[in-house]
């Protein structure tokens, strides 16, 4: 009986730890498939910017934060969505050459270390609560 007992809470707690896992490595494959999409802008200044790789960047970011605000990480969603208006406004000016080279390149390694540091909402991480 004690056997038994041992039995079945191993497969508790070994179905558990894979609940959390997965859900860790989907929040994982979001913030990298955002630092990408960051990362695919490349910009060249002249007399003006050139921008390329810019086009979906807008509607990719926004499709990853909101895939994490359905997943329950409210926070980082959030701050993906924010992080998503200041680019675009960047780009906006770039276009219309109103950005300089230092405060792009400023926006652009700020953009990055931003999203590489985004946090998963532990409470949603283990019991799949959305807060």
């Amino acid at each position: 009986m004690e056997l038994l007992g041992s039995v079945f809470v191993g497969i508790a707690t070994g179905l558990i730890s894979s609940w959390i896992v997965t859900k860790f490595a989907r929040f994982s494959a979001l913030r990298s498939e955002a630092l990408r999409v960051v990362r695919r802008i490349e910009y060249v200044w002249e007399s003006s910017a050139k921008i390329n790789g810019h086009e979906t960047a807008n509607s990719d970011l926004l499709l990853v934060g909101s895939d994490l605000l359905y997943l329950g990480h409210k926070k980082a969603g959030t701050s993906l969505l924010e992080l998503n208006q200041q680019l675009s406004m960047a780009l906006e000016k770039a276009r219309s050459a109103r950005i300089g080279y230092p405060e792009f390149d400023a926006l652009y390694r700020d953009l990055q270390i931003r999203v590489r540091h985004l946090q998963p909402n532990i409470i949603s991480l283990v019991w799949g609560l959305k807060f």
